[in-house]
């Protein structure tokens, strides 16, 4: 999920979508998915390269518990979101749970994330879909990002 999480991420910079990034702030913690990552390391294909990029550092499971994700998007007037990250099962559901009652519309990329356990992850994306959001596979969305874009030249 690793990998296919940096595909996306690199579809989105190359179709111009402003990156924002949560990430966990858990010294020592190792999750494997398709490579090794320790606590709170971003794979180097998906590290800040733009002044413009947020990264905001969470403190448990939800962001929006632990970290201003609220008050950063409500100001930037961003009231869509595309999910992505580890532990589908815990940290993304919390977090598409919460933006559901928040009142923003939600995407997760469902191959752009991954949980230890394969069976947690469809469970997952099964039990969320179409109540607190609406799951997609990367190429759909951006697929869709593009002919979105093409309809409004």
């Amino acid at each position: 999920a690793v990998l296919r999480t940096v595909a996306g991420y690199d579809a989105a910079r190359f179709e111009s979508m402003e990156a924002r990034f949560v990430k966990p702030f858990f010294p020592g913690e190792t999750l494997r998915t398709e490579m090794w990552i320790r606590g709170n390391d971003v794979h180097f294909r998906c590290r800040v390269v733009g002044r413009d990029e947020i990264v905001l550092n969470k403190l448990s499971t939800n962001a929006f518990t632990s970290s201003p994700v609220d008050a950063v998007l409500r100001y930037m007037g961003i009231r869509k979101l595309l999910v992505a990250g580890v532990n589908t099962n815990y940290c993304v559901e919390s977090f598409i749970r919460t933006a559901y009652d928040l009142g923003y519309e939600t995407v997760l990329l469902e191959d752009c994330c991954a949980t230890l356990d394969p069976r947690h992850h469809a469970a997952t994306c099964e039990a969320i879909d179409g109540i607190f959001c609406r799951v997609y596979r990367s190429d759909e969305m951006i697929a869709a990002i593009r002919r979105r874009a093409s309809q409004a030249r």
